[in-house]
């Protein structure tokens, strides 16, 4: 009985669902090690590594204690996810999508690696958990570290929704920016997966320091205007992006909040809105701004008014972040800008009106 349960479990298997003992041959899985070396490590030495990593975190954030019952408790070290039930494989795969959203903030810092190593050695997250990995490991697409992490994914297979990133994986190389926001352009799932990122992050770090979502904020607002760039803005991307944008301006992090002022600021240099989502918006931005007031990133935030093609005027403060470049000149004499993280601010974001309330005209303004 046991052998013939066996043979069936090895038909069933898949790359990546080896037992913890089939894995321990000449070469196993690891983010921390060369395979040859992961091979030769005991379960008690990986379960010391990761276990020192989450201690290492709780000591920066709090908030990943609760996942020492867990993810990182010692009965862990016997898991196989061969001969768990459903109901329990999906209870962990839930706790490991949590961690990772957690984790995505300190992905570059070296208590996080040794965690990975852990939820590699034992619950194989890169065979089974790749989409939570990714939403892990995306905002640092241009690290050494995303490099290493993306060469454990099973691209292989083009069912994978994440076979496009092959040629990275090959070449061992970070991601290249035109590469990720051309993805975006010809992928509209990806684009939404791109914007899905922020929500989950900010309901999973709610717990967690209110900077601690910098990286991935800057993530999304570049990425966004990189794609409003590199393609006609349509209605549908307009549809795409608004419900962000919006919950954005209403954010309690003002880093969300900052970035969606600055993809605001852009959309409406590509495209006429029409005037009762001009004025959503506008309304939208008055009524939060108070906070970003409080902490220096406007110094002026008016509203004139709607009718005749009256504009918003944000004046920036130079000592703000996140930054700003000019990019054109309005017929006015005053400057429109869009971010760009690392350099200085200068001046304004102007916001026009569409001119014929009803009017949604997609394309580059002349």
């Amino acid at each position: 009985m046991a052998t013939s349960l066996a043979r069936q479990l090895q038909q069933l298997a898949i790359p990546g669902q080896q037992s913890l003992k089939q894995l321990a041959s000449t070469k196993r899985p690891s983010f921390l090690f060369d395979p040859k070396e992961a091979a030769n490590m005991d379960i008690e030495s990986v379960y010391a590594i990761g276990t020192n990593g989450l201690e290492e975190l709780i000591s920066i954030d709090g908030s990943f204690a609760e996942f020492e019952k867990i993810l990182f408790k010692e009965s862990c070290q016997h898991y196989e996810r061969a001969v768990q039930m459903k109901e329990a494989t999906e209870e962990v795969d839930r706790s490991i999508s949590l961690f990772l959203r957690k984790l995505s903030p300190y992905f570059l810092l070296k208590p996080a690696h040794k965690c990975i190593e852990w939820l590699v050695r034992v619950f194989q997250i890169h065979a089974h958990n790749g989409d939570a990995v990714m939403e892990c490991i995306l905002p640092y697409y241009e690290t050494k570290v995303f490099a290493r992490m993306l060469q454990l994914l099973p691209l292989k297979l083009d069912t994978s929704p994440w076979h496009w990133l092959r040629p990275a994986q090959k070449s061992s190389s970070p991601l290249a920016r035109l590469t990720l926001v051309r993805r975006c352009v010809v992928d509209p799932s990806f684009l939404h997966f791109v914007n899905e990122l922020l929500p989950k992050s900010l309901e999973a770090n709610r717990e967690s320091p209110p900077n601690a979502l910098r990286t991935l904020t800057a993530f999304w607002s570049t990425t966004v205007i990189a794609v409003m760039e590199a393609r006609k803005v349509s209605e549908d991307l307009v549809t795409e992006l608004l419900p962000y944008m919006l919950s954005g301006l209403k954010s309690a992090n003002l880093d969300y909040r900052a970035s969606s002022y600055m993809v605001i600021g852009k959309l409406v240099t590509k495209v006429t809105l029409e005037e009762k989502l001009c004025s959503s918006l506008l309304d939208a931005m008055t009524k939060y701004s108070e906070q970003l007031h409080e902490v220096g990133v406007f110094r002026r935030l008016s509203c004139p008014g709607l009718d005749n093609g009256k504009v918003v005027t944000m004046e920036v403060n130079p000592q703000a972040r996140p930054m700003v470049t000019p990019c054109a000149s309005g017929s006015d004499g005053s400057e429109e800008f869009l971010p760009l993280y690392g350099t200085e601010w200068k001046a304004l974001v102007r916001l026009p009106v569409a001119p014929e309330p009803g009017s949604f005209e997609a394309g580059t303004k002349a």
